[in-house]
């Protein structure tokens, strides 16, 4: 399981800085042609890699779970903190209930 935990949290943040570069290429001028879309591309890529080991040990609904609270929670920091974009009620209550899927899928 330690080995799962720690795979999803690798894929997890590549898919954040993969999140991070992609963003960065949408506020650029270059758009489409920007190096920060081809690399954020290309870490979503990898990070496919890490969910084939994932998959072989646990079921799709297991890894989706976590995966999308992970995902939900680590996304709204890096808007929050580093993009400095605000969360409204219904928002936060969003990611409440992805955690108490967690606990329930658990």
């Amino acid at each position: 399981m330690l080995q799962t935990i720690t795979i999803l949290t690798v894929v997890a943040l590549g898919t954040i800085y993969g999140d991070y570069m992609i963003k960065l290429a949408s506020m650029s001028q270059r758009g489409l042609m920007s190096h920060h879309l081809l690399l954020g591309a290309t870490i979503y890529g990898l990070t496919a890699i890490g969910w084939m080991y994932m998959m072989k040990d646990h079921s799709l609904l297991q890894i989706g779970i976590f995966y999308s609270c992970t995902m939900i929670l680590m996304l709204a920091a890096l808007g929050y903190f580093v993009f400095h974009e605000r969360a409204d009620l219904k928002q936060i209550l969003g990611g409440a209930l992805a955690i108490a899927s967690v606990i329930l899928a658990s």
